[in-house]
């Protein structure tokens, strides 16, 4: 005979646990810019693998704890808050991405005092500041989200900047 070590027949009865669903609770603030941390609250965030703002994945994010992540922004879009663990994935709708202006050119491209200068972008909606070379505009106009006229000061060479609430952009290339 053989040696008999009492394994026939044995069954082995694995217990898998599934790790419980994550859920948000809510996330603030619910409105950001690029590079923006968004705090996310909520239940069974340990051992997340995603965060994501309308579909773009977080540029960064880190687990406080079982309750709360922080997430930095990545250029984005508007939709839902969503955490992935092995749990599961959750969402929250309510998020905000709001852009920053980007001037793609402008017309003329060198101006005296008082002249007015036309600037095409987008993201200009809301815009509380329009400079050329680091001096303030004497008055500008939003026309559109696109579209801006802006009345030159006493300024200097350099880049033309357009500021919202959340942030400013700037083109290099005007002539005083």
């Amino acid at each position: 005979g053989g040696s008999d070590d009492g394994s026939k027949g044995a069954v082995w009865v694995y217990n898998y646990v599934q790790p419980p669903a994550p859920t948000i609770t809510s996330f603030t603030p619910t409105s950001a810019v690029t590079g923006a941390t968004v705090t996310i609250t909520g239940t069974n965030f340990t051992g997340a693998t995603a965060v994501s703002f309308g579909g773009t994945a977080a540029a960064s994010f880190n687990v406080v704890s079982a309750t709360s992540i922080t997430a930095v922004v990545a250029a984005g879009t508007s939709g839902n808050v969503s955490v992935t663990t092995p749990g599961g994935t959750t969402v929250l709708a309510g998020f905000t991405y709001i852009p920053t202006p980007v001037i793609t050119s402008f017309t003329p491209t060198s101006a005296a005092t008082g002249a007015t200068v036309t600037l095409t972008g987008t993201d200009f909606t809301g815009a509380t500041a329009v400079s050329f070379g680091g001096t303030t505009a004497t008055s500008f106009n939003v026309v559109s989200a696109t579209s801006i006229t802006a009345v030159v000061a006493a300024g200097t060479s350099g880049n033309v900047s357009v500021t919202n609430p959340d942030g400013t952009g700037a083109l290099a290339g005007f002539t005083f």
